[in-house]
């Protein structure tokens, strides 16, 4: 049997978070490119037809915005993670094993670096468990939380204020931001 490195080792080095949250960016971001192909796909098709409620419906059941703001956000929370575990790996990954991070990133990210963020920055951020959540579970899962809905690439929802390729621009810079401060870090 080979002897590899322990749970524990892996969860404590951040290039392991930062890998992870690179798949889950990579994918979030393939999603949206396959659905605005999709999409001008379907719109192209639909010209000159009557496009009835029945073709509205398949569209958001075949929509695949939920899973790309899932990999998205999410990736955006594992970086966060990278992040941490880069400042403090004893710290983020104590010796039982239970990783000490919670699922509100604004707090963690102003709480543990210097960072700077717009004001559309700032909110995606905020709500990133929201976005993870929204992801994950079919319906909301405590009485009261609200999600801000996608419903479409470019109809978005009235009380979203970006479509998802204008979440992807922010989710984007985000990342890069929080790149640069891990690589900082780690070098």
């Amino acid at each position: 049997m080979i002897d590899g490195p322990k749970p524990l080792e892996i969860a404590r080095h951040p290039a392991n978070w930062w890998i992870y949250s690179d798949q889950y960016f990579t994918a979030g971001q393939v999603l949206l490119e396959t659905a605005v192909r999709n999409r001008r796909k379907w719109d192209e098709e639909c010209v000159g037809r009557g496009v009835t409620e029945e073709h509205h419906e398949i569209r958001r059941r075949f929509s695949l915005d939920r899973p790309i703001i899932f990999n998205l956000a999410f990736s955006i929370e594992l970086t966060v993670k990278a992040i941490l575990v880069a400042q403090d790996p004893v710290r983020w990954v104590p010796e039982n094993g239970r990783v000490r991070f919670g699922h509100d990133v604004l707090a963690v990210v102003t709480e543990n670096t210097d960072l700077e963020f717009s004001e559309n920055e700032t909110k995606v951020l905020k709500r990133i468990g929201d976005y993870v959540s929204f992801g994950k579970y079919p319906e909301r899962l405590k009485p009261g939380d609200t999600v801000e809905r996608f419903e479409d690439l470019f109809n978005y929802h009235p009380y979203v204020s970006w479509s998802l390729p204008e979440f992807f621009e922010i989710i984007s810079s985000i990342r890069e931001k929080l790149r640069a401060e891990l690589l900082a870090l780690i070098s």
